[in-house]
């Protein structure tokens, strides 16, 4: 690890997205890729988490926040949070508690959506880009073509 950061990119401002995303988020921003690292076999685990053990200097942090005119007041965690939607497909009758509970056996605690009712139970989940777009009211490009004049000039 280089000595003026924590991160091997040696990048300052880094230090500045680790401490705010721990703060607001209540997790460091790395800990999700580096449990997929570790899962992988990637990474052993007790290395990841030293290295999610960042000496991070909160003095120079917060300078830098002030420098760029960052909300210093939006570092309560909790504040003006963005929430995670769940869509499923299965069951309708699953309980909201049960659906939670099977998704925490499975997803780390910041993937469980956070309202009440975890999830919205769908149909079916559009996985290919046709499917998607036919989801969007998007026409597939082969739709698109026929029912488009075609041009002679440039697109």
């Amino acid at each position: 690890r280089p000595e003026d950061t924590g991160r091997s990119t040696n990048c300052l401002i880094n230090d500045v997205g680790i401490f705010v995303h721990k703060k607001e988020r209540g997790f460091h921003n790395y800990a999700l890729p580096y449990s997929w690292d570790v899962r992988l076999g990637h990474k052993a685990l007790e290395a990841a988490r030293e290295e999610l053990d960042d000496d991070i200097d909160e003095a120079f942090v917060r300078d830098t926040l002030t420098e760029l005119g960052y909300d210093q007041e939006r570092l309560n965690a909790g504040v003006d949070q963005t929430l995670l939607e769940g869509f499923y497909v299965g069951s309708p009758d699953v309980s909201a508690e049960e659906l939670r509970r099977r998704l925490a056996e499975r997803l780390p605690p910041q993937l469980v959506p956070a309202r009440r009712d975890p999830g919205l139970p769908v149909r079916g989940l559009p996985v290919s880009r046709p499917a998607l777009r036919r989801a969007r009211g998007r026409p597939h490009r082969a739709e698109a073509r026929r029912e488009s004049p075609r041009s002679n000039g440039p697109l």
